[in-house]
């Protein structure tokens, strides 16, 4: 039996009996199981806002959890430091029951799994750096990029994929954000189709991430405060954070702007969103290729992002969306004033350009690329 062992820091909500897991990460895995006949997931417990959360229902996945650890206080520290020995023994019982081992990085059990890459040679290693491999980042996810790439390097069991193409080596992959599937993909078609016919002079924006400094949701909504638009605009605001009152009471009232904040939604509710929406902002400081570009680009949503990270490898200014110089408030302004002069020819045109590479983040392309390259399956 072919069984894959999952070590991340993923939350896990628990409602009685039932477990509920982040759901972009559970559904990547569902995908998995056209290749492993079961996986073990190591999940850490959070009470959370379970909007954005799944049940399991899957009996080909299990989940071990294990008590949330983390935060900035010296208090959050010190129990860090007292939870890693049981949490490094739990890694080591999950990763003894299997020679196919994947790993989340950048994350503390990530870490603490490289310990033992030298220790169990004939067993795959496969690490997912999720993050901004080039550029900005905290000491802490620096330090894990150097020494994953050491890694990799220095061991034959080590394979590492991460979000853009940095490196040329047999053991580093750029790898796709899987988010797709098939089926989304044809149903996207039928949007877009429909979408190419109605556009119009009111343009709907949408922004889905978490409202924190990092994603730029506080200079977006500064920028359109400040902002003299001609035409009339709509902003969904998806995600939530501490600061979603104090946004949604902040930006209640800009004139010829409507905002929308919905908190956290499901898979399908997000996709609704999409269905209605012209342009994604999505103005963040620090990223790796962030899923919610390629969804909402299967529903005809033209990407506004950062220019960070892998970006500008998909995303060519102009021709499939629109890169930011820097997420502050004049970067955003100055990409209001290129959309407002946008024909709808040259929407249509975006749109069309980016269907062509959607099949890059279908779960099955991903998958393959799974089997073969990481696991020689």
């Amino acid at each position: 039996m072919k069984k894959l062992i999952v070590i991340s820091d993923t939350k896990a909500y628990i409602n009685g009996e039932d477990k509920f897991l982040f759901t972009p990460v559970l559904r990547e895995f569902e995908s998995l199981l056209t290749v492993f006949d079961e996986i073990q997931w190591l999940t850490f417990l959070n009470d959370t806002d379970q909007n954005n959360f799944s049940k399991l229902n899957n009996e080909q996945i299990k989940v071990t959890t294990f008590n949330s650890i983390g935060g900035n206080t010296v208090i959050d520290k010190f129990i860090i430091l007292i939870n890693i020995p049981k949490l490094f023994f739990t890694i080591l019982k999950l990763i003894k029951k299997s020679d196919y081992i994947h790993l989340r990085s950048p994350s503390v059990p990530s870490v603490l799994a490289l310990l033992l890459v030298p220790l169990y040679p004939k067993k795959i290693f496969w690490y997912k750096y999720a993050g901004n491999w080039e550029g900005k980042a905290s000491i802490s996810y620096i330090g894990q990029r150097k020494i994953l790439k050491l890694y990799a390097l220095a061991f034959n069991n080590i394979r590492l994929t991460i979000n853009g193409n940095w490196e040329s080596h047999r053991h580093i992959f750029d790898f796709k954000n899987p988010c797709l599937t098939k089926f989304e993909i044809e149903k996207g078609n039928v949007i877009i189709n429909k979408k190419l016919q109605t556009l119009s002079n009111d343009l709907k924006f949408c922004f889905v991430g978490s409202l924190t400094l990092n994603k730029g949701i506080f200079q977006l909504l500064e920028a359109l405060s400040k902002y003299d638009f001609e035409k009339k605009i709509e902003l969904n605001v998806v995600g939530s954070s501490k600061y979603f009152e104090e946004l949604k009471l902040k930006y209640k009232d800009i004139t010829g702007v409507t905002i929308k904040f919905h908190g956290y939604l499901s898979t399908d509710k997000v996709q609704k969103i999409y269905e209605i929406s012209d342009f994604l902002f999505l103005p963040s400081e620090s990223e790796g290729f962030p899923k919610v570009v390629s969804e909402a680009m299967n529903y005809g949503v033209i990407p506004v992002i950062t220019d960070i990270s892998c970006i500008n490898q998909i995303i060519r200014d102009g021709l499939n969306g629109f890169l930011l110089d820097s997420n502050s408030i004049s970067s955003i302004m100055l990409g209001f004033d290129r959309i407002q002069i946008l024909t709808f020819k040259k929407r249509r045109e975006i749109i069309i350009r980016n269907m062509c590479i959607l099949k890059k983040f279908q779960y099955e392309t991903y998958v393959n690329r799974i089997a073969s390259d990481i696991y020689n399956i």
